[in-house]
């Protein structure tokens, strides 16, 4: 409502969609997605996106809380996942981790999608699939535009402020998208069983 947006919520919906696309095209049925469902704007963007491409192509949704890495790595087992989206703040590392203690292999059994890519990565850690968030992309024309506003404010009267914003700085300047970037990474193949296609 008023003011530049700074997370890139709708792309990173996009982006989520692209990613369960990419699981489907490798033959992928049994897709889960990782973590809460919770209410701020980029976590519904990836949630409703993931729910969105299931059920375009007639798959069940399939949702795996996490409440601590052990838990979430035994629901995957249970429910027979073959592949999960996770969201980067969700201990990716420590997920796989868990998972091949229990003899799960990733990707031969599990593939794994991030959607962005880690947080705190591990020094030698694994090189993730998924998408890309262009942070650095964002902070720079995060700071074209404030200087744009800062410079429109300074140079017009307290009355007149918001008409030169308005000249100053256009509408759809002040909400500017940025496409998710796909990262091939090293976590992600066709189930057991399935031909990767060509």
């Amino acid at each position: 409502a008023g003011g530049p947006r700074r997370d890139g919520a709708a792309e990173a919906g996009r982006g989520s969609a692209s990613l369960g696309e990419r699981l489907v095209e490798t033959g992928e049925e049994g897709c889960g997605y990782v973590g809460p469902r919770g209410t701020d704007q980029p976590t519904l963007d990836r949630v409703d996106a993931y729910r969105a491409t299931m059920k375009a192509h007639g798959l069940t949704v399939r949702f795996v809380e996490l409440d601590d890495v052990p838990a979430t790595a035994a629901e995957i087992v249970d429910q027979r996942l073959t592949a999960v989206v996770v969201a980067p703040e969700n201990s990716p590392e420590e997920l796989v981790d868990e998972l091949e203690d229990r003899g799960v292999r990733v990707p031969a059994d599990v593939s794994v999608l991030l959607l962005g890519q880690p947080h705190h990565g591990r020094p030698g850690g694994r090189r993730w699939s998924g998408f890309s968030i262009p942070r650095e992309e964002m902070g720079a024309r995060a700071l074209v535009l404030l200087s744009r506003l800062v410079a429109a404010e300074s140079g017009s009267g307290r009355s007149d402020r918001r008409a030169s914003r308005a000249v100053a700085v256009p509408e759809d300047e002040l909400h500017q998208l940025l496409e998710c970037v796909d990262v091939d990474g090293e976590t992600v193949a066709a189930p057991s069983g399935v031909a990767a296609p060509a």
